[in-house]
C-alpha cells in the first residue's frame, strides 16, 4: 500500500465521508459522472486536490480536470 504525503488529511477525510461515499471516488468505481460529480462536490466543499489524488488513486492532472471542469477528459 501506498503511504499518503497527508495521512492526517486522508484519513480525516475517509472518516469523514465512510467507505460507501469513498467507493464512489475511487478510479474503480464504474460510473465515471457520479465519481466526477462526487469529487467536484469534494473539492467545492474544501478537499485540497492532493488528498483527492491520494484518496482516489486517479493522477493528480485528472483529479485536477475533474476539480476544474467537471470531467475527465
Amino acid at each position: 500500500m501506498i503511504k499518503p504525503k497527508y495521512p492526517r488529511m486522508a484519513k480525516r477525510l475517509i472518516e469523514l465521508i465512510g467507505a460507501d461515499e469513498l467507493s464512489k471516488i475511487s478510479m474503480d468505481y464504474p460510473f465515471r459522472k457520479e465519481r466526477d460529480a462526487k469529487i467536484q462536490e469534494l473539492y467545492r466543499r474544501g478537499v485540497p486536490q492532493i488528498v483527492l489524488t491520494e484518496v482516489s488513486g486517479l493522477s493528480d492532472s485528472s483529479i485536477s480536470r475533474i476539480c476544474l471542469f467537471g470531467a475527465n477528459k
